[in-house]
């Protein structure tokens, strides 16, 4: 009987912790499956008034220097303008990660805080409704293992987007043109008609 209910703790115990390692926000409208061993961690929080997701890789009650995940709210939408300019001014590196069919710009940022190394990437996803910043931190040793993450999080991360596939843009562009052609065929006709009278 003791083995039964045990057995029955620990399944719940492993769905509870696959529960968490997924954040659904219907606000913001995305969904982001975390990659194994994330846990909930709502001191990060306190970072920003805008961090509205807060996820840890590791135990943060030991010593260790974990890796934690930050979503923030951006309370706006995205252009395609590129952020070259904004990291060559600020000194930092500026990679590149696909989103779906879309190049997103990263943000790579090295610190130095009491004595301790961290590397830190940001990267801006432009959702339909508001934009969200992912902030991936953690100790610049462990920097491969957060390049990996950052795919992983960027290809699990699913949302509706405010911006045009290349597909989407060329098709805009030509119903675009053939109703400036419209309009001008109708001005034309117009101007014709008049002239006539």
């Amino acid at each position: 009987m003791r083995s039964a209910a045990f057995a029955v703790l620990l399944v719940i115990a492993s769905s509870m912790s696959a529960l968490a390692a997924e954040i659904v926000d219907r606000d913001l409208s995305f969904r982001l499956t975390l990659p194994e061993g994330f846990h909930p961690f709502p001191e990060g929080k306190s970072f920003s008034a805008d961090t509205v997701h807060s996820y840890i890789l590791g135990d943060p009650r030991d010593n260790v220097l974990d890796i934690v995940v930050l979503i923030e709210r951006m309370h706006g939408v995205l252009g395609r303008e590129s952020l070259a300019k904004t990291a060559r001014e600020q000194g930092v590196e500026l990679l590149k990660e696909p989103w779906g069919p879309f190049t997103l710009e990263v943000f790579r940022v090295p610190e130095t805080i009491e004595g301790i190394s961290l590397v830190t990437f940001n990267v801006q996803v432009p959702l339909r409704h508001e934009a969200i910043q992912l902030k991936l931190t953690g100790p610049a040793a462990r920097e491969q293992e957060m390049r990996s993450l950052l795919k992983d999080l960027l290809a699990n991360l699913e949302g509706d987007t405010n911006w045009l596939t290349d597909s989407e843009r060329v098709s805009r562009l030509f119903t675009g043109l053939a109703r400036l052609g419209g309009t001008i065929l109708v001005v034309y006709l117009i101007v014709r008609f008049f002239r006539r009278r």
